[in-house]
């Protein structure tokens, strides 16, 4: 185990961690600047943002909760009806690098209107990013 130094915001998000010494004017520093939180916490793993957050008691690290979707199809045809169950609400949905909004429930259902390649992927705070391709066939393939 090794003692890190770990900056953090408003929402538990890690920024950023040092094995270096930090002095009471860097802590002050980072919270004047950024509003960064600041936790001394023994770790076995490097406190890096894209896997951990700071629990609620700011004493420790949780790792990131992994998405477990269901998608009715990845290979669609053109006009065929895409279900994906067993989503978190409040889960941000880009198509190809675009948002096209926030849950509100647990299903998502869009339909495949042309052919190609689409990836759709989900955010939500304290997840892994979720990244799925789906190939939309044209009729008869």
């Amino acid at each position: 185990m090794t003692l890190y130094h770990i900056f953090y915001d408003e929402d538990k998000n890690i920024a950023w961690s040092s094995t270096a010494g930090v002095t009471e004017g860097i802590i002050e520093e980072q919270a004047a600047e950024h509003d960064y939180g600041y936790a001394a916490i023994e770790c076995s793993e490097i406190p890096i943002g894209e896997k951990f957050y700071i629990n609620d008691e700011e004493d420790d690290i949780v790792e990131k909760t992994l998405f477990d979707p269901t998608f009715s199809t990845t290979n669609p045809e053109i006009d065929e009806v895409i279900d994906v169950e067993n989503v978190p609400a409040g889960t941000e949905v880009f198509l190809d690098s675009v948002s096209v909004g926030i849950m509100e429930d647990t299903t998502l259902t869009f339909t495949s209107t042309e052919a190609g390649l689409f990836t759709v992927v989900l955010k939500k705070d304290k997840y892994y990013d979720y990244m799925q391709e789906i190939i939309v066939k044209r009729f008869g393939e």
